[in-house]
């Protein structure tokens, strides 16, 4: 008859018990797999905060142009006099360059006009500042 709160005895085996411990299976070695994930988090979240940051600001005249790279000065004079502005000056790379506007929408007007991104100068002349190309 078994009572309420007790267990029923159980057969106990005879002999000796052979009690075998297997070892932990060890974690295999790190490899770059496992920190795949946490590279392209880091770098989307670097991307997004460094794009944040060099976003012109309302009301501003001077913007930098980034153009697809294969584009050079004659372009970059062609696209913003579609939008309705004047080149300053070119940037570190052979891509990027600054350019002026009264439009309060001119920034709007380079991204209809071909611009790949609109930044804040200052953002385009400390991070790619290089040798100003010849004859510009």
């Amino acid at each position: 008859m078994i009572q309420a709160g007790v267990l029923p005895d159980r057969p106990r085996p005879q002999g000796k018990i052979a009690l075998s411990r297997r070892p932990a299976p060890a974690d295999p070695a790190p490899s770059w797999k496992h920190l795949l994930p946490a590279g392209l988090l880091l770098l989307v979240s670097v991307l997004a905060i460094l794009l944040l940051v060099a976003q012109p600001r309302p009301g501003q005249k001077e913007v930098a142009i980034v153009l697809p790279p294969w584009d050079g000065a004659l372009q970059a004079a062609a696209l913003v006099g579609r939008a309705g502005g004047a080149l300053v000056d070119a940037g570190g790379l052979r891509n990027i360059f600054i350019v002026t506007s009264d439009r309060p929408d001119f920034v709007a007007a380079l991204y209809r006009a071909g611009a790949w991104l609109v930044i804040n100068p200052i953002a385009a002349h400390g991070c790619l500042s290089a040798p100003q190309p010849q004859g510009f």
